[in-house]
């Protein structure tokens, strides 16, 4: 399972010359560590020297980083939190996780997956952490032919192995759906737009009522406010937005896809 890097300050710049956040790569390549190295010299563990440690931690300080609230939390033990993840999303604090590319407007296909591809979803569907080894000794395989099959599945986009996290446990006390109207032919480009924004972790384009809905994830009521009145109302071919703040989350399934598979407890 990987939980992505953290963020920072705006120091860097992108290919196009616009400043954009920091990330933990950014801090890597300055000093001429590994990304292990600067995770590590920045949470007090793994072995390096003093020397090593503090020259991280002045570059992150020069560039302006901070360790990301999600990176640290998945790297400072069990979460319980692990599943799979179908949806493109990004972290309401700059945190990118792998993202399945936007939609087309094409369906894509149905991919065409055997028991044993099922029952490898399934079992990590339960535990996203499970080894080769107790995946090839459940599907019957060996460990070679369980690791080629994950990375099969993986590089399809058919599914992605990311750290998901309770994000009101996290502090980021508001979530609101937004259902938005579009000038016709643009909510595809609303869409686009949407995506761009750290603070949503679901986009889709419906029909019904609304022509986009998505979600977005904030720190609190001022923050959410700010969002929606400078940045989401701002987006052209928006011509109407109406927004639902969540109260309580009863149910957040990962779960689906594969149907009834038999897997081992989880251990």
């Amino acid at each position: 399972m990987s939980g992505g890097d953290g963020r920072g300050g705006d120091g860097a710049r992108g290919g196009n010359g616009e400043r954009r956040r920091v990330g933990i790569k950014d801090v890597a390549q300055a000093a001429g560590v590994s990304i292990t190295t600067v995770s590590h010299a920045l949470s007090g563990k793994g072995r390096l020297t003093d020397q090593t440690r503090e020259r991280v931690r002045r570059v992150a300080a020069e560039l302006g980083y901070t360790p990301h609230p999600v990176a640290q939390s998945l790297a400072s033990g069990p979460t319980r939190l692990f599943a799979l993840h179908f949806h493109s999303m990004t972290d309401p604090n700059g945190l990118d996780p792998p993202t399945v590319p936007l939609g087309t407007g094409v369906p894509r296909a149905p991919v065409d997956l055997d028991a044993i591809d099922k029952q490898i979803i399934a079992m990590l569907q339960a535990d996203g952490r499970r080894s080769y080894a107790a995946i090839a000794a459940h599907v019957g395989v060996s460990e070679g032919t369980a690791r080629l099959r994950v990375k099969k599945l993986l590089d399809s986009t058919l599914l992605q192995i990311v750290g998901i996290a309770d994000p009101l446990r996290l502090g980021f006390g508001t979530m609101a759906m937004i259902g938005i109207r579009c000038t016709p032919g643009r909510a595809q480009d609303v869409c686009r737009a949407l995506v761009a924004l750290p603070e949503t972790s679901y986009v889709v384009m419906a029909t019904g009522q609304f022509d986009v809905f998505a979600e977005l994830v904030c720190r609190d009521l001022d923050a959410f406010r700010q969002v929606l009145t400078d940045r989401v109302q701002a987006i052209e071919g928006i011509t109407s937005a109406e927004s639902f703040v969540l109260l309580e989350i009863y149910k957040l399934a990962y779960g689906w896809g594969v149907g009834e598979v038999e897997t081992p407890p989880d251990g």
